[in-house]
């Protein structure tokens, strides 16, 4: 009755099987069931324990008891019956079959039929029998559906039949997806093509009808929208602990399952869109049951009553965090959603300008997918390791901007990228290494950009004994822990694809190891190799994997042999999923790894937030030194094995010299002096005998000629492995080098020098830039000295100047220089010395010579009392001068200019005495500043004026020489004098007037000075000296 009667409600049940998928069909499919009864002659125990086969004994009960079999019974095209179902008494869950030993046939119409395939359902004998059960395991094995309650793959909770969604009283209604896929309804409304703003108002539950939006860039992927309500087949209480929403139904589709490659996975892969842009029906981790009020409760991971679009969450997408399988957004605009009601109406409204962005596995644009816009600028952001390849519009090459395009304009249209892999590949940052465990279609690749890692892996699998994957590692010695999260993959296959981290014994593909791996819809796992060439285990202890689909963050520790693996959703709970203890050495191999490539098509996945604790380089001090590649030149039939390869952080890669060079090197130029502490360094594969004998060495010689020294010396094969050499010497090299023993042709793989660099203090530089060397000078010579000094590795904190030995002048800010005034002619070196913050000094030189000047002032050499003489500047001294500024050091009554400034007139007076005249000239170029002189003396005849002269100037006293400073006392107390006073050079130092007497000297430095007075009538001259 409950499988066949039209309106069964014995039990509580309302309807039976037959209504039921009556009413799904949409009526295109009419079950009736062959109902009868046997019985068996064994326990239980004998099927659950003992190795009995209960379906052949079932049939072979059937035969018996029906020896003449059954008519018209419907069959399927491999002449099995179409629905076999088993209902027994005895508990114990229910499961569908497939194909068992034995022929398993019973006849249909006299010929005999197999039974391949059916269900069992086991009620306990105190159960009331219902048949949502039944209907469950019926879509396994009449209609090949999978279980939808996987929430690793599915989310559907409450919302579908094989989500095990129903109660006992009726089962709930199939999902709208696994309807359309039989082709049970018979009007699929496409609503991604309005030309304007659309209402709709259709039926609720409805059987025959379903809005249909698809995806523009792949007609595989699509959205359904369904509006439902409560009834007999969507029940709101499914049990104590479990509700449905009613509302606006909005489920995802992909005919593919998922997948990269169509046809990987043949179940379509069906979630609903939750409308609080949650994804808690993904997440078991919410399955714990919480309280509704009125003493009822709900588990979220099931449903809640905020799962459905109505008129309070009223408009799609709002802000969810669902998109299509590339990562691309829907592009589909719902809003006015009304009510939950018999019929619901929704507003669809129209992209009037439509932008499809896509992009291929190689890197993503942003944004991506269906896009309504007039103007949008597009960024381009390739995978570590790939830079923009092309960029097209409507299928016609554009040129980006960096990395952004800008499309804009009406009507649709379609931008892609493609990527490519960058040339030449960048090496992964030190200490990280790839390695290819077991054998690919292709090599893998690995990258890292901005603290992500790439990796690429054409590996198919990790089972088994052994292992096939590419893996990106360092190498941990004792204790640690690796905490990474997988921010993205992409996985051509769901059922051997793998993403994750892991700790490994040794690079071979049987090696012990134990990792966390994410499986796409499956979760997360933790499984170990306990032993080298075992079987892989699987540690479920800490819960089923699915439980963990969300979890993105790993994290493996190491203390001593116990391994623990711990998972999280956000990087700060951490959830235990796993402990073993595994017998390991104290060095292991930590590391990121993926596998899973089908057909050619690798998996793919980003890693970031890697970190890594514990000791990471072998435990010998330093840093890993870096340099220029030396070493012999060439590769064994040129095939690309060169000398670099030992230092390209690939341990797939080797140095393997032409045959003529046996005896081979590869070494690097540090530039600079390091004292080296340690050595790591990885055999060429098959060939580790070729090391024994090499060496390990330094110099300070780049051919390695002379003062070659061993670091250390391979007296044994090494393992295929890292391997660690530490190093005693004390000495400092600035080239390294790995050496192969005869008919080794410097074969390694991969080589690391670590060391210490010595600081040494460089001494400055410094050069004389004035005066040339070799330059002459004439008397009165003012000499300016200029030089530029600089320190590579510090600064420069004095320059000094000497002429000779003699100290004339420091300076300790640049420009650094000096201006040296002589009227000695002779040769002279002027040396400069620069010293810098650490006391390291540099010193040049250039040696000048002075000579008596030729006529510099052309005039009459004596003179006479009461005369007037007059004198002139040399044409060749003018040239560029500028100003000019005479004075005359003996005793005459003035000194004027007449006509030009290089012209002047001596009024000898009465009392002329000799001096010299001079004339200090400002220059707009070098020499700047000159000063020029000429001896005058008394004609003969004119003694009396000389003495006149004395007594006139033995009227004025004063102290010479003098220590800090003498007053000039003038011959009346009343006389007015203004004072010029100038240093050796000639240049004016001090200008005053005074009355009756004069203080000289307290602001001056010690030196020669000439002071002139200027009285009324007369110029009195004096020469003194500050001591």
């Amino acid at each position: 009755m409950m499988m066949n009667q039209t309106g069964f409600s014995a039990w509580g049940n309302q309807g039976s099987v037959k209504d039921y998928f009556y009413t799904q069909t949409n009526g295109k499919m009419e079950f009736t069931h062959e109902v009868i009864k046997v019985s068996l002659s064994n326990p239980i125990s004998h099927y659950r324990t003992g190795g009995g086969r209960d379906l052949s004994d079932i049939v072979d009960a059937i035969n018996a008891a029906y020896p003449a079999g059954f008519t018209n019974l419907t069959l399927r095209p491999d002449n099995s019956v179409y629905s076999f179902t088993i209902l027994t008494k005895v508990g114990g869950g229910a499961w569908a079959f497939y194909p068992q030993p034995g022929s398993n046939t019973i006849k249909n119409n006299g010929v005999n039929a197999y039974v391949y395939r059916g269900n069992i359902t086991n009620l306990d004998s105190w159960e009331k029998p219902s048949y949502n059960t039944i209907c469950h395991e019926m879509g396994h094995n009449v209609f090949d559906w999978p279980d939808h309650y996987q929430t690793a793959w599915s989310n559907l909770g409450n919302y579908c039949l094989m989500a095990s969604a129903g109660n006992n009283v009726a089962p709930q209604m199939i999902n709208p997806a696994l309807r359309l896929q039989k082709g049970w309804f018979d009007n699929v409304i496409e609503i991604g093509n309005k030309a304007s703003d659309t209402t709709i108002t259709t039926a609720s539950n409805s059987y025959s009808k379903v809005f249909k939006y698809t995806n523009p860039a792949n007609s595989k992927e699509y959205l359904l929208v369904y509006p439902v309500v409560y009834g007999t087949y969507f029940q709101e209480r499914l049990g104590s602990t479990n509700i449905a929403d009613q509302g606006l139904a909005i489920y995802y589709v992909d005919e593919v399952g998922g997948m990269e490659i169509p046809g990987q996975e043949s179940a379509w892969q069906v979630k609903l869109i939750q409308a609080d842009n949650k994804n808690d029906l993904h997440d078991e981790s919410v399955a714990n049951a919480l309280p509704l009020g009125g003493g009822l409760y709900y588990s979220p991971v099931r449903g809640d009553y905020n799962d459905l679009y109505d008129n309070v969450k009223n408009s799609f997408p709002a802000g969810t965090p669902f998109r299509w399988k590339d990562g691309g957004e829907f592009g589909l605009l719902l809003g006015d959603i009304s009510a939950p009601g018999a019929t619901m109406t929704f507003t669809v409204y129209a992209r009037h300008n439509t932008y499809i962005a896509k992009s291929d596995n190689n890197g993503t644009i942003s944004p991506k997918g269906i896009i309504n816009s007039l103007s949008q600028t597009f960024t381009f952001s390739p995978n570590p390791g790939y830079e923009v390849n092309t960029v097209k519009v409507n299928g016609s090459n554009v040129t980006p901007v960096g990395n952004q395009y800008t499309l804009s304009g009406s009507g649709n249209k379609t931008i892609e990228v493609t990527y490519k892999r960058k040339s030449p590949e960048a090496a992964l940052p030190s200490p990280w290494y790839k390695a290819n465990i077991g054998t690919g279609s292709a090599t893998g690749f690995a990258a890292h950009d901005s603290g992500e890692f790439y990796i690429e892996s054409f590996g198919s699998s990790i089972n088994g004994n052994s292992d096939n994957l590419t893996f990106v590692y360092q190498t941990l010695y004792g204790n640690g822990s690796f905490v990474a999260r997988i921010k993205e993959y992409k996985n051509p296959s769901r059922e051997e694809s793998r993403f994750g981290i892991m700790l490994r014994s040794a690079l071979t593909d049987n090696a012990i190891q134990s990792m966390i791996s994410k499986k796409p819809y499956k979760g997360v796992s933790v499984e170990q190799r306990t032993g080298m060439g075992l079987y892989l285990t699987s540690d479920n202890a800490f819960g089923s994997n699915h439980l963990y689909e969300l979890y993105t963050w790993f994290k493996i520790t190491r203390t001593g042999n116990v391994i623990t693996s711990h998972v999280s959703k956000d990087g700060i709970t951490w959830v235990k999923k796993g402990e073993q203890t595994i017998s390991l050495s104290n060095e292991i191999y930590l590391g990121l790894y993926a596998t899973g490539e089908v057909s050619g098509i690798p998996a793919r996945a980003i890693f970031d937030n890697v970190q890594i604790t514990g000791f990471t380089s072998c435990p010998n001090g330093g840093n890993k030194l870096t340099g220029t590649s030396i070493g012999t030149p060439g590769s064994y039939n040129n095939w690309g094995d060169t000398r670099d390869k030992a230092f390209d952080n690939d341990i797939n890669s080797f140095f393997d010299s032409d045959a003529a060079d046996d005896i081979a090197w590869t070494g690097l130029s540090l530039g600079g002096d390091y004292q080296i502490n340690g050595i790591k360094y990885y055999p060429r594969a098959y060939a580790t005998d070729r090391m024994v004998g090499g060496k390990f060495q330094g110099s300070n010689v780049a051919d390695f000629s002379t003062g070659v020294v061993d670091l250390a010396t391979l007296s044994a094969e090494p393992i295929l492995d890292w391997n660690c050499v530490n190093v005693t010497s004390t000495a400092t090299f600035k080239y390294v080098r790995y050496i192969s023993p005869a008919q080794g042709w410097g074969n390694v793989a991969e080589i690391e020098f670590y060391g210490t660099a010595v600081v040494t203090n460089v001494a400055p530089t410094l050069s004389i830039t004035s005066p040339s060397a070799s330059g002459s000078f004439t008397t009165p010579a003012s000499i300016n000295i200029t030089a530029n000094a600089s320190d590579s590795d510090g600064s420069i904190s004095k320059v000094e100047f000497f002429v000779g030995s003699t100290l004339i002048s420091t300076d300790y800010t640049a420009p650094y220089s000096y201006t040296w005034n002589t009227s000695t002619t002779g040769s002279y070196t002027i040396i400069a010395k620069a010293t810098d913050n650490n006391g390291a000094s540099t010193s040049a030189s250039v040696n000048i010579s002075v000579t008596v000047s030729s006529t510099d002032i052309n005039g009459p050499a004596c003179g006479t009392n009461y005369s007037t003489l007059s004198y002139e500047v040399a044409a060749a001294r003018r040239t560029n001068a500028k100003t000019y500024n005479w004075w005359y050091t003996g005793s005459a009554q003035s000194v004027t200019v007449s006509g030009t400034p290089y012209q002047v007139n001596i009024a000898t007076g009465n009392n002329f005495q000799p001096g010299q005249l001079c004339v200090g000239i400002n220059y707009e170029g070098a020499p700047y500043y000159q000063g020029y002189c000429i001896n005058l003396s008394v004609c003969s005849g004119s003694r009396e004026e000389s003495a006149e002269f004395t007594e006139s100037v033995s009227t004025i006293s004063y102290q010479n020489p003098f220590t800090n400073s003498t007053m000039i006392t003038f011959p009346s107390a009343n006389q007015v004098a203004n004072i010029e006073v100038m240093n050796a050079s000639g240049h004016i130092v001090e200008e005053a007037q005074a009355t009756g007497a004069f203080e000289f000297g307290n602001e001056l430095k010690p030196g020669f000075y000439i002071v002139k007075i200027n009285f009324e009538n007369e110029t009195k001259v004096v020469k003194l000296v500050k001591e």
